[in-house]
């Protein structure tokens, strides 16, 4: 649908109010007003959606950023929470070789290491 502009609207206006003489002619050019006033209403509703869409757009990418950088901080934070998960498995089996498995500290290790050793699957 091409977009009717002020121009072509006023000088519709102007024509339809100078048709009013006319015998006859006024229900149906009241009509053609009424018809105009509706189309320069759509367009401007139609004007304020696509505002409204350009705005929602811009949100959507905003928020897509957003979840972008939290997914990449969270893989960030988990290779650095495996890297440290491995450095205390080696500290626990280095303090377990010099003190023995049984002890506060290494139980404690193990606790934090995700439970406490198998004596059947010793680590």
């Amino acid at each position: 649908m091409e977009k009717l502009y002020p121009k072509s609207i006023e000088l519709t206006k102007n024509l339809i109010k100078q048709m009013k003489n006319v015998d006859g002619a006024s229900v149906s050019l009241e009509v053609g007003e009424q018809l105009i006033d509706t189309i320069e209403a759509q367009q401007q509703e139609i004007e304020r959606l696509k505002n409204a869409l350009d705005d929602w757009k811009y949100q959507a990418k905003c928020d897509a950023d957003h979840i972008w950088g939290l997914i990449s901080d969270k893989d960030e934070q988990a290779g650095k929470i495996m890297r440290l998960m491995e450095a205390l498995e080696e500290a626990t089996e280095e303090i377990e070789n010099i003190y023995g498995h049984d002890t506060p500290q290494t139980e404690k290790y193990r606790e934090l290491l995700g439970g406490a050793e198998d004596e059947t699957n010793p680590v």
